[in-house]
């Protein structure tokens, strides 16, 4: 099998990318992709807004300017953070002759070769704008279905393929968590709107609280109150701009047992009160 890497790619004369689907997507009220499975490999190119992606027990944060790659047959889910949530994707398959070969061989099918694309997981771009503008025009000829599109949408991909490759700023690194923590912040996100409290998430996973709270934080980075209310701020932050409901409802429907506190916390997360918030959307 050909491997696709950073050395290897300006090896090949002939890179044969096969786009399956792309897309430029935007979100608000919250965006999920369940957990899935695929055949194929998907970027995932983030324009605006904030999110969590696992690959497998890998954890990352989908920010602006982020790359993210997920392997072929790779379970993965996500979910945003923030509204909007804007992100460009392509879902496609690399194919490729070794410039070894002879051009009669490129006549010949059986001589097409799928390839391993050895790409880091997640990768900070070095020009934002150059890969957006590879992208949105990769969008733009996959959509205008001509006789020329095919060669264009394969040209741009390789382009792109080549320049990631030799423009990525930098790897970030993957935030593993065990098995435990992943249920754990699954349980959150499901039940935030209730009143949660640790002895309830420990016993989902089947852990003494006090275990819990310290891999927790040492995994994630957060307490476990910190993760929840990050959760409840953020489906707040929807019926804020999208319902006419008063903070005291709001408040009390994402799991806060009061608007006072839940002012406070909105207000320390996000840098204004509720009411600032719903004004400025």
């Amino acid at each position: 099998m050909v491997v696709v890497h950073r050395d290897s790619i300006f090896e090949h004369t002939h890179i044969y990318p096969y786009v399956r689907y792309c897309n430029e997507d935007r979100h608000e009220g919250g965006w999920v992709l369940e957990k899935r499975t695929i055949s194929g490999y998907e970027f995932i190119y983030i324009t605006e807004g904030k999110g969590i992606i696992f690959i497998e027990d890998r954890q990352y944060e989908m920010v602006p300017g982020r790359m993210i790659l997920i392997p072929s047959d790779t379970e993965h889910e996500a979910w945003a953070e923030s509204d909007p949530f804007c992100f460009l994707c392509a879902h496609f398959e690399v194919f490729a002759i070794p410039s070894n070969l002879t051009a009669g061989t490129l006549e010949c099918p059986s001589a097409f070769e799928r390839c391993l694309v050895d790409f880091d997981e997640c990768v900070t771009v070095a020009d934002p704008g150059h890969i957006r503008h590879i992208f949105r025009r990769i969008i733009s000829e996959a959509y205008t279905m001509s006789r020329s599109s095919e060669l264009m949408v394969r040209t741009l991909f390789t382009e792109l393929l080549a320049t990631l490759f030799r423009e990525t700023a930098g790897e970030s690194t993957p935030l593993k968590l065990s098995e435990e923590m992943i249920a754990a912040i699954r349980y959150i996100r499901e039940r935030c709107h209730t009143h949660l409290r640790l002895c309830d998430i420990a016993e989902h996973i089947h852990l003494q609280p006090t275990y819990v709270s310290a891999l927790f934080k040492k995994q994630t980075g957060h307490s476990v109150t910190e993760y929840i209310n990050m959760n409840r701020i953020f489906k707040a932050k929807g019926l804020l701009l999208n319902t006419s409901e008063t903070v005291e409802v709001i408040s009390q429907k994402v799991g806060f047992y009061d608007a006072r506190h839940f002012s406070k916390v909105f207000k320390k997360q996000e840098g204004m009160t509720p009411a600032q918030f719903r004004r400025m959307g």
